[in-house]
């Protein structure tokens, strides 16, 4: 007796089943990406920020739950802003989404300037009185 098995792997190229946000944030604040992302076998993804590559650090978490991927930037500063990639692939192709992130100064770094404003016109005022009196 002879038995014939046949046995096909498939294999699918990477997709994103959700796509990255672009998300608006204070500074100081945090900001998450997130993507959902498929594909047999199973992708792998790079983060990058202006075309340069991401590594998880304290400041840029990277991590992976199932098809979920996600970027977490801990404390924004202005110099985060910019758009970010989320780069999947493996060995069928590879497929990348962009958002962008855009930061938005603190209510207190306006506050300080408009003090800063205010006491410069004072001051002035102050020295135009005192050379019209004497």
């Amino acid at each position: 007796m002879c038995v014939c098995v046949f046995c096909a792997v498939v294999g699918v190229a990477p997709q994103f089943t959700e796509k990255l946000h672009s998300q608006r944030v204070r500074e100081g604040g945090s900001a998450r990406f997130v993507a959902r992302v498929g594909g047999n076998p199973p992708p792998d993804v790079t983060w990058y920020r202006e075309g340069v590559q991401i590594t998880s650090s304290p400041d840029f978490i990277i991590s992976s739950d199932g098809d979920v991927r996600s970027l977490t930037i801990s404390e924004v500063f202005r110099e985060d802003a910019g758009k970010f990639t989320a780069r999947a692939s493996n060995k069928l192709g590879q497929v990348q989404c962009v958002a962008e992130l855009i930061v938005e100064r603190t209510s207190t770094s306006l506050s300080l300037s408009i003090s800063l404003s205010v006491s410069v016109c004072v001051c002035l005022s102050v020295r135009m009185r005192v050379s019209i009196w004497v």
